[in-house]
């Protein structure tokens, strides 16, 4: 594992014998899998400030999280008989043996959180409690999770407040994919805050970001009282139209009917499929797939029924051998979909007025960042940095099409397909609404190759190979499938013919 220090021989190497692992790197790595992104490392630290009691939270990030996350809770701040325990692995104040588990009442208990983010951040500490107030003490941490310096003093009322830079700098690989993706991993982790914040009873959030110097406020959160916190908190996330829509649960699970419900039916399953198949079997139906560039080296035998072309898949010198029926209608219709969907343009129309739209942090981040893929579905949006947030994005045009009519409900349908796509992707470019897709399909069902046509081998070709250039050519935009897989010819046998072995022939009359 390159990351973790590089790698080892094969254990079955003459050189090469069974060892331990380095303390310090099986740290490095088990890290990487307590911490896996932006995302989780907020999770962390908001936990361990609700579990102080805080009753007021607020998440500073800078550069979307790639250059610092900080979280400042008003909770009960750390003693100085715990400054050396803080962030050691598997320290913790939540529990102290295994039988306590059945009385946790805290997020966190495990002990690995804060020793994770030391070692793969720079860490650092500035706490107070009630008798220390209004002096803090700043606590900078080094990567083993003890503490490096815890000398300096600052002003500080009762809190705790963890600065986490640099995150994955120790791991130049990740380092590189976070600040890569750092924009939507951003996104995920203000969904993340969003559903802290509504769940919480009787605690004020704010969530900033700073990018290039310039701050701007993501979420403004009131504390709201324990009877009304739920409804009052989803109308402050995701505006006063969401609160009318919420429907009182009175749900009584119990955890251990469902898993043992969950435990019994998955075995079933698992003993049908050792039933029907012998372990060799099994193994060869989960490791087979369908890759994009198969397309290309398919080989058309025919057409059957005037509607589906049978082609033979070859691949790892013959030791995959299958026939696959593609539906001539859905592979056309997908292609000509994909093409009309990237190429058609919707035309604009300004609005008289600009509207200011009532958006979540979530998806008001969203619109910010697919500026264009929203200008390419048509429409045309204003940011306005200085506004609330929620109410920072003003509409000020729409598509529009002879036959039909969009609002901002399309819009905000939009914004929740583009949520997890990269801005100024090709998928993030041609994402559209259901109503225009709609459209599209049509369009597409109407121009394409229909059941009932004969085709020639040069056309059944040309369907094929357009699979291969299609962002998902595996189903039409109606929901069929282009393809099955139809058999595996070497259960069957295949005879070796002429060009050196190069080629096979089908036994045919083995299939009678």
């Amino acid at each position: 594992m390159e990351e973790a220090g590089g790698g080892a021989a094969h254990p079955s190497s003459p050189r090469s014998s069974i060892q331990a692992i380095k303390r310090g790197d099986v740290h490095r790595i088990t890290s990487g899998q307590v911490v896996l992104d932006i995302q989780s490392a907020v999770k962390e630290l908001i936990e361990n400030a609700l579990d102080a009691g805080a009753t007021a939270i607020e998440v500073r990030f800078k550069e979307y999280g790639a250059d610092l996350i900080e979280v400042a809770d008003n909770g009960s701040g750390i003693e100085s008989s715990n400054y050396n325990s803080l962030a050691l692995k598997h320290h913790t104040s939540k529990l102290q043996d295994f039988a306590d588990l059945i009385r946790v009442t805290t997020f966190g208990f495990r002990g690995e959180a804060l020793s994770s983010l030391c070692e793969l951040a720079k860490v650092q500490f500035v706490t107070a409690t009630q008798s220390e107030d209004p002096v803090g003490t700043i606590l900078e941490m080094n990567r083993d999770g003890t503490i490096q310096s815890r000398d300096r003093k600052v002003a500080r009322k009762r809190g705790t407040t963890v600065s986490v830079s640099d995150l994955f700098y120790t791991l130049p690989v990740r380092r590189k994919e976070l600040v890569k993706n750092v924009k939507r991993e951003f996104a995920k982790a203000q969904g993340l805050l969003q559903a802290y914040a509504i769940i919480s009873s009787g605690v004020r959030w704010i969530v900033s970001n700073t990018v290039k110097g310039k701050k701007n406020t993501i979420m403004t959160i009131p504390a709201s009282s324990p009877t009304t916190h739920l409804s009052a908190n989803v109308t402050a996330v995701f505006g006063p139209k969401a609160a009318p829509d919420l429907v009182p649960l009175d749900l009584q699970l119990s955890l251990s009917s469902i898993q043992r419900r969950s435990a019994i039916s998955s075995r079933r399953q698992l003993d049908a499929a050792i039933e029907q198949s012998d372990p060799a079997t099994v193994d060869s139906i989960l490791s087979r797939f369908i890759e994009k560039t198969d397309f290309v080296k398919m080989e058309v035998l025919g057409q059957f029924n005037l509607g589906f072309i049978i082609a033979r898949r070859k691949k790892r010198d013959g030791q995959e051998d299958d026939l696959m029926i593609i539906d001539q209608h859905a592979a056309d219709e997908k292609y000509n979909f994909e093409r009309l969907t990237n190429t058609t343009k919707l035309q604009t129309q300004r609005l008289i007025v600009p509207r200011t739209l009532q958006l979540s942090p979530s998806d008001e981040l969203t619109a910010v960042d697919h500026k264009e893929a929203l200008y390419a579905h048509g429409f045309q949006i204003e940011i306005d940095e200085e506004a609330l947030p929620g109410s920072r994005i003003r509409l000020v045009a729409l598509p529009i099409s002879q036959r039909i009519t969009f609002g901002v409900e399309d819009l905000e349908e939009v914004l929740h397909k583009l949520a997890d796509e990269q801005p100024n992707s090709q998928r993030a470019l041609s994402t559209r609404c259901s109503k225009w897709r709609n459209v599209l399909a049509s369009r597409a069902c109407r121009s394409s190759i229909m059941i009932g046509s004969a085709l020639k081998t040069s056309k059944m070709e040309t369907v094929i190979r357009h699979l291969s250039t299609l962002d998902q050519p595996w189903n039409c935009p109606h929901g069929r499938p282009t393809m099955r897989h139809l058999y595996d010819l070497n259960s069957k046998g295949v005879s070796k013919v002429a060009n050196g072995g190069s080629g096979s022939a089908i036994d045919w009359a083995s299939f009678a």
